[in-house]
């Protein structure tokens, strides 16, 4: 009995051993690249004007102000990062007033697999242009990292705090 006691323990000491040793490898793997952040880096230098994509309409918000969306570089590279601008084209001056200064966040997701971007969604403030509209480049990168249809969110977050999305579904392939 003493010796199958002995032996239960040696054994049980070696599989926690091998838990533990499988749990900080596991880990450490979860750590990365310090090149591959989950977060984007605003620190960073900012660089080339990449060549921008159409304007895609996305959709309207709530107030019948038409979003629209481009990308840059385009057409959308798969696990590459690329930016995006937003433009909304206000109903009135009222509107246009209301929504100046708002924060635009755009965010990337594929509803039939359950996931989005591996990147925090990149975000800008919307500022008035000479023809009417409020413009917006977020700050910070964009990473579809595979291929498929990808569902992009527009939120309009006014100064009041009302939010406003718009979606449109791009079809990225590599």
């Amino acid at each position: 009995m003493r010796v199958a006691s002995r032996f239960s323990c040696r054994v049980l000491r070696r599989v926690v051993a091998c838990l533990v040793l499988l749990a900080l490898s596991f880990l450490l793997a979860s750590c990365g690249d310090p090149g591959t952040s989950s977060t984007n880096d605003t620190d960073a230098p900012p660089g080339p004007e990449p060549v921008w994509g159409p304007w895609r309409e996305v959709g309207l918000l709530i107030d019948g102000q038409h979003v629209r969306l481009r990308y840059g570089p385009w057409p959308i590279p798969v696990g590459k990062t690329f930016q995006a601008q937003v433009e909304v084209i206000p109903s009135n001056q009222a509107d246009a007033e209301s929504l100046n200064g708002s924060m635009c966040i755009v965010d990337g997701t594929m509803p039939h697999h359950g996931h989005g971007m591996n990147i925090r969604p990149p975000r800008g403030r919307l500022a008035h242009q000479p023809d009417g509209s409020l413009r917006g480049r977020v700050d910070g990168a964009m990473l579809f990292h595979m291929q498929g249809k990808w569902l992009v969110s527009v939120d309009v977050v006014r100064p009041d705090g009302m939010i406003d999305r718009a979606s449109v579904v791009e079809d990225v392939q590599p």
